[in-house]
């Protein structure tokens, strides 16, 4: 028998009312498939007036996951109050039908920005469309950020809608902590994993840079019609790109481009109008245009324009006014621009709205055509009544004919005199006029001065009185016409928000509902252990192998306790090659010679230092006294104080726990992972530089003072944190003065009588050049310091190579 949920999402037609009995929908028509699900066309009829919105409703994929519904509902409830902007699409609510789950969204035209870079369209939009575009989608962006705190993190051109009028309209705010465990549930994949930045493969260090990257990627590919990322493409991919000029941008828009397509966050604006404001505040005020509407085109037709995106000005002063426009008011005629043709446009902040051109029928122009305006003002001055002394009078080129001397001003000044004629004269012209026109209204008036006084005071009293009489009833019906317009208006908003709150009370007595049901599964599980699962993006070590299939590099994968919880989060490392020692001649005689060593066998190597949170487990496990933390904190701060036995002692119990081969990494595993390819003299170039390691003259935050938590700094390009200072790594190497004898297969050297270990990286106590992953030191193994910590390493089965 037919599941009844697949049932109804399969019977979903136009004409068909869907939603609970306190609101209901009609579907109009199927709008597109999105990655979240189907998006319809529908008629709210449950309001006053029937309004048509866009529906979502999720995929199947996704309502049967436990706990998706509730996490979208709580996040519909929260955000439909606090996201409020033109280019943001606004969510209405989010409810539930036969199993379904769908969310109410306002009228989305289906087409999205994916679309066009799909069809290889987005080349049709003209220079000034692209700046409007990024614009409004920059706004957006950062509006967000600024309500909720937090980045969008899902940017990506699948959840840009462009509206016919509207512009864009954004969505996705939110769901990235929902979606990222459920990818691989999906048919059709989102876009985000190509446009995110580099720290976005680790989520929790995603910031508004992070926003500012996946922007410059989309104004990347605006313009140079490439996609930069394909979505297999991981963080290291965007540390070895190279990003070339596109076409249509200048040298300075470049710089401020690449710039925010840097891997790292520092070089990058602080925010996305910041980007913005790079690219275009050298540009002029863009002319007001239209997208092709390209729904609907095949290969072979030609677009046709619809009200599009609207081409927020990139000059710097709209900029920084942000949405401020530079057109003039109605009020005022429209300037004059060199294609007189072209329609004027009144811009707002949300649509373009397109004035209709003047015909091109010189009939019905405004004003007398070009060839009939006067040909000068320097015309004759009207004849004084007393003789002046006679002045030269220069000679016209040509005599003007009697029709153009009659329309110049000093012709016209001859028929209507001037204030400094004399009054008597003026009063003998008025007298010889003819009657009709001005003229006759004059006579017609003076011939009133004739009429009796008592009459003449009556006449002036009915006057004034229907004057008044006129006056009180027009300012009386705009009196109240005002308080119409006012008194629906405060109607048709009481009705919105008696919906909304009407809306609101019905979703959070759902919510307590579930809350209650979710209470009370609680309270009869209370004695049933509670596991640790992964965090997001990090796999399940067990689920991997019994997989029974190669797992792709740089995978994050825990392993669990017999006790309860997790193990490290581990990183796969992949196999290769690389030159090992003092590869710049700046380093001590113990790091040579140089020889190449080749790691034959992918492994993994813990993602950070072991933490303090994670030995006490194992101090606690099996009665060790916890090392001191100096005052400086537990939790997740690298361990101190430990003895390259303690750490040894460590990955045994960690064997024991999981049934996996725990160790201490070789020299050559960790200075191969450290480089993570690369032949600098750090990881990310041959200068010390902030936001990249802890030690004494690379951190002013942390360096020469004490340890950072874990994750502080940047990962390097293989997602590995803190390889370079924090603290000093034990591995599992006897030390010897130098490379004579050195492996070249990436195992350890080991010794019959091995007193001292090596020690690797650096720590917050030393200077950047101890810092550097091919410096190396020897310690006692039995010694420890507030300095020395160590991270793990695992042998992984043939099955995941």
């Amino acid at each position: 028998m037919a599941n009844p949920i697949e049932t109804a999402y399969a019977g979903l037609k136009e004409e068909l009312v869907i939603g609970p009995s306190h609101h209901r929908f009609q579907l109009i028509s199927k709008q597109r498939e999105h990655f979240m699900g189907s998006l319809w066309l529908a008629e709210d009829i449950s309001t006053a007036a029937r309004t048509e919105v866009s529906l979502l409703i999720l995929r199947l994929e996704l309502v049967r996951h436990e706990g998706v519904a509730d996490q979208m509902r709580k996040l519909v409830t929260k955000l439909r109050s606090a996201l409020r902007h033109p280019h943001i699409a606004t969510c209405y609510g989010y409810f539930s039908w036969r199993g379904l789950e769908f969310m109410s969204l306002e009228h989305l035209d289906g087409q999205t920005l994916s679309d066009l870079f799909q069809r290889n369209q987005a080349r049709k939009l003209n220079d000034r469309q692209k700046q409007g575009l990024l614009i409004q989608l920059a706004k957006a962006v950062d509006s967000g950020q600024l309500k909720l705190g937090k980045p969008h993190s899902l940017l990506a051109p699948d959840l840009i809608f462009l509206n016919a009028g509207g512009g864009v309209k954004l969505t996705g705010f939110g769901w990235r902590s929902i979606l990222d465990p459920l990818l691989s549930l999906l048919p059709k994949q989102p876009d985000y994993p190509s446009y995110q930045a580099p720290e976005a493969f680790h989520p929790q260090n995603q910031t508004a840079r992070s926003d500012v990257y996946a922007l410059a990627l989309i104004a990347w590919e605006l313009y140079s019609g490439k996609r930069a990322f394909q979505p297999a493409d991981g963080e290291a991919a965007r540390y070895r790109k190279e990003f070339k000029s596109p076409g249509g941008l200048n040298k300075a828009q470049w710089s401020s481009l690449s710039r925010a397509l840097s891997p790292e966050t520092e070089p990058r604006p602080a925010s996305c109008m910041a980007l913005v404001r790079e690219l275009f505040a050298t540009e002029t005020s863009p002319e007001q245009s239209t997208i092709p509407d390209m729904r609907s085109e095949s290969p072979g037709e030609t677009p046709r324009e619809t009200p599009a995106v609207e081409p927020d000005p990139p000059a710097a002063t709209a900029i920084k006014q942000a949405a401020a426009e530079v057109q003039p008011t109605p009020a005022q005629p429209a300037p004059v621009t060199e294609r007189p043709d072209l329609p004027a446009a009144d811009a707002t902040d949300d649509a373009v709205v397109v004035r209709e051109p003047a015909s091109d029928n010189t009939e019905n122009s405004v004003g007398p055509p070009p060839e009939e305006l006067p040909q000068s003002e320097a015309t004759p001055d009207p004849e004084p009544t007393s003789a002046p002394e006679p002045q030269p009078v220069p000679k016209p080129e040509a005599e003007p004919d009697a029709e153009t001397i009659e329309n110049t001003p000093a012709a016209k000044d001859k028929k209507n005199p001037t204030p400094e004629q004399h009054p008597h004269d003026s009063a003998n012209d008025a007298e010889q006029e003819p009657e009709t026109g001005t003229g006759s209204l004059i006579t017609r008036l003076r011939s009133l001065t004739q009429l009796p006084e008592p009459v003449r005071r009556w006449s002036r009293r009915g006057l004034i009185f229907a004057l008044g009489f006129v006056a009180g009833f027009w300012l009386a019906l705009l009196f109240y016409q005002g308080q119409l317009d006012a008194i629906s208006s405060q109607a048709l908003t009481q009705m919105k928000n008696n919906r909304e709150l009407r809306a609101a009370f019905e979703s959070l007595e759902l919510a307590h509902q579930r809350q209650q049901q979710e209470l009370d599964r609680l309270h009869a599980a209370a004695e049933q252990p509670v596991n640790e699962k992964p965090s997001a993006g990090v796999e399940s070590a067990s689920a991997l192998r019994e997989a029974n299939r190669p797992v792709d590099n740089l995978t994050l994968f825990q392993d669990e306790l017999q006790e309860g919880g997790l193990g490290p989060q581990m990183a796969v490392i992949p196999a290769g090659r690389f030159r090992m020692g003092d590869l710049h001649g700046n380093g001590d005689d113990n790091e040579r010679p140089v020889h190449e060593v080749i790691i034959s066998s992918s492994f993994a190597l813990a993602r950070h230092e072991v933490t303090f949170e994670e030995y006490d487990r194992f101090a606690n496990a099996t009665g060790r006294p916890l090392p001191d933390d100096e005052g400086w904190g537990r939790g997740t701060r690298p361990v101190i104080n430990v003895s390259w036995n303690d750490a040894n002692a460590y990955t045994r119990w960690l064997a024991e726990q999981t049934g996996q081969p725990y160790r201490l990494p070789t020299e050559a595993e960790w200075e191969y992972s450290a480089r993570a390819g690369t032949e600098s003299i750090y990881w990310w170039g041959n200068q010390p530089g902030q936001g990249y390691a802890v030690c004494d003259g690379c951190d002013t935050q942390w360096g020469g003072q004490q340890t950072a938590p874990v994750g502080s700094m940047k990962p390097n390009p293989w997602g590995l944190h803190d390889m370079s200072g924090n603290v000093d790594e034990w591995v599992l190497d006897c030390y010897q003065p130098d490379y004579s004898n050195a492996p070249n297969d990436g195992s350890a050297t080991r010794t019959s009588d091995c007193t001292h270990r090596v020690i690797r990286g650096g720590s917050w106590f030393d200077i950047p050049r101890v810092a550097r992953p091919a410096s190396r030191y020897r310690h006692p193994a039995t010694s420890s310091r507030n300095s020395w910590g160590f991270r793990i390493a695992l042998d992984l089965p043939a099955s995941m190579q």
